[in-house]
């Protein structure tokens, strides 16, 4: 369906493990995956994303055996619970993204590595057990960390906190070994 001046991917009918989403349909710059779009796909395991996706739809990438995946520097919106419940074991969070939204990983058990560049705020339970994050830094964009952002993250034991953060509502009660 037309979404700006491109085009957004509502529906995946295909079978395969690993995905290329084409960079144009009818000419028209693929600019969003729909929400939903790749939910309970549980044999997608990779998804190669178009170079100018700028949105990705809640619970896009839910409930899959997605382990790979490179997000594009001009991706700006992440839906909730995008990759909610997946196999994804690395995401770098390019400076485009602002908002790190609501429950984006949350039980994402796999995910080892998150590098955050420009974020300003961490929603809720964004990356609530996780348990496979042993360490973090966080940017020095980064203002507030809603509640439960890291909660139950029991392997996370090193977090550098940014001299901007403002607030940090109870976002990092349960998620350490040791202290912040």
């Amino acid at each position: 369906i037309s979404y700006r001046d491109g085009v957004e991917i509502i529906r995946y009918n295909g079978n395969s493990s690993h995905v290329t989403i084409p960079n144009e349909i009818n000419e028209k710059n693929v600019l969003k995956l729909g929400n939903s779009l790749f939910e309970n796909c549980k044999w997608v395991t990779e998804v190669t994303l178009p170079h100018q996706l700028v949105a990705i739809g809640n619970k896009a990438f839910k409930n899959t055996m997605l382990n790979h995946i490179v997000l594009p520097n001009s991706i700006e919106e992440i839906g909730e619970e995008a990759f909610a419940f997946s196999a994804v074991t690395e995401l770098v969070f390019p400076p485009s993204i602002k908002v790190i939204p609501k429950s984006m990983c949350d039980h994402c058990k796999k995910l080892r590595t998150v590098v955050i560049m420009g974020a300003v705020e961490i929603g809720e339970y964004a990356f609530g057990f996780c348990d496979a994050i042993t360490k973090l830094a966080l940017p020095e964009t980064l203002e507030t960390i809603k509640k439960q952002a890291f909660c139950c993250c029991q392997s996370l034991s090193v977090i550098v906190l940014p001299a901007s953060l403002k607030s940090a509502y109870g976002g990092l009660s349960g998620a350490m070994k040791g202290s912040v």
